[in-house]
């Protein structure tokens, strides 16, 4: 598998631009700061803690919903990534003195 770099910039500039799922699903501060963001670090969160009055079940299911949106958005991350590693890069021709060689 090769790139063409030059129909890749060409697909990305034709690429509409996306919003953040920040933006998309907003989340309760509330929930990000106590929540899901000891999580991802790999924090303990004690029940208990948490501040029931502070969000109800609708900011539930927003962050769920931020959450599926972050998933869907790394996936695609995921796939590109593989894409990328497992593509050869095109290599130049350079001229060394009579013989074109493949630049490397």
């Amino acid at each position: 598998m090769t790139i063409d770099l030059k129909r890749f910039r060409e697909v990305l500039s034709g690429a509409e631009a996306g919003e953040l799922p920040e933006e998309e699903h907003p989340v309760l501060p509330y929930l990000l700061e106590n929540l899901v963001n000891p999580l991802l670090k790999e924090r303990r969160i004690k029940l208990g803690d948490l501040d029931y009055s502070a969000f109800d079940t609708d900011d539930l299911d927003d962050l769920s919903e931020y959450l599926e949106s972050c998933d869907r958005i790394s996936d695609k991350l995921s796939g590109i990534n593989k894409f990328f590693c497992k593509a050869v890069p095109l290599a130049e021709v350079c001229r060394i003195g009579p013989v074109r060689r493949p630049f490397c």
